[in-house]
């Protein structure tokens, strides 16, 4: 059950990391379309629906927000190289993603974050995860 929650894991890493671009539109910011003539702003006006745009944006936002909660993310059950910082109490082969780093980052988080086990190449899927961010001072092996 472990092994296939990991395997899960790895193809859901896998896929968002691919198409990313698709899943989180919100994280690619839109080149400005100039609508500066008549046509332009009346279709914005009769076609474009505040209050629906304002529910897709709260819906992609919860579920952004639970996909940040969940323990889902493939990481590593036993050290990944000899003589890495890693705590006993490290079994589970799934994280959150707030409670994981990249493997680029083991040697100075290892002890009190997760190790992810697969690799991201997309940097706004990184950002979304906070992976990009400055580590802080407690999770210093």
């Amino acid at each position: 059950r472990l092994a296939a929650a990991h395997g899960r894991g790895r193809e859901l890493l896998a896929f968002l990391d691919v198409n990313c671009r698709k899943i989180f539109p919100e994280l690619f910011p839109k080149k400005s379309k100039n609508k500066k003539g008549l046509f332009g702003r009346l279709g914005a006006v009769l076609f474009e629906d505040p209050e629906k745009k304002r529910e897709e944006e709260t819906a992609q936002a919860a579920r952004i927000h639970r996909l940040l909660a969940t323990a889902w993310v493939p990481v590593c059950t036993k050290p990944p190289v000899p003589h890495l910082p890693w705590p006993d109490e490290f079994r589970s082969c799934v994280a959150r993603p707030r409670d994981a780093r990249l493997q680029k980052d083991m040697w100075k988080t290892s002890y009190s974050l997760r190790v992810v086990d697969g690799n991201v190449h997309s940097p706004e899927l990184v950002r979304l995860f906070g992976w990009g961010d400055d580590i802080n001072m407690n999770d210093v092996a």
